[in-house]
């Protein structure tokens, strides 16, 4: 047995200690959280640095080990609505707090026909990474972020 540490960035953020097990699978670890925090297991989405964590999977399968955090994204089960602005256009687009960006340009392009590679978002005045989520970002409903593209390439000077 060994603690880890459970991250949860939310309206209510907070850092909680639990005692797991290497064996134990990550449903083992929502049950605990759910006992420790009252979260329902149905809202809990865990990370492992940038990887989503698997029900199935244990912890070992994942080489967490004693004292490593673990990230709890909680997971509006109906969703949310934010927008996506380029030039004077919104567009709206259904997502999860635990979305990452590349997610959301994904579901951008199913939308407007632009490649994922070609979008880049702003949020606050920062640039938002693709491997992120947009709970990292506190990207709460109705918000807006603003769309540009890459410029990509273009010939040699002679």
């Amino acid at each position: 047995m060994f603690n880890i540490t459970i991250s949860c960035i939310s309206f209510s953020s907070f850092e909680k200690q639990i005692k797991v097990s290497p064996s134990n699978t990550i449903q083992n670890v929502k049950n605990k959280i759910k006992l420790e925090t009252d979260i329902d297991i149905d809202k809990q989405v865990l990370y492992f640095g940038d990887q989503l964590l698997e029900n199935e999977r244990t912890l070992s399968d994942y080489k967490i080990e004693q004292n490593d955090l673990i990230r709890l994204v909680l997971m509006n089960p109906g969703g949310f609505e934010i927008y996506v602005k380029h030039q004077d256009k919104s567009t709206a687009i259904q997502v999860q707090s635990s979305y990452t960006i590349e997610k959301v340009k994904e579901k951008y392009n199913e939308k407007k026909g632009i490649p994922v590679c070609e979008q880049r978002y702003i949020y606050n005045g920062k640039e938002l990474e693709n491997r992120r989520l947009l709970s990292d970002y506190c990207i709460e409903k109705s918000a807006t972020i603003y769309l540009t593209f890459r410029l990509f390439g273009g010939a040699a000077l002679p």
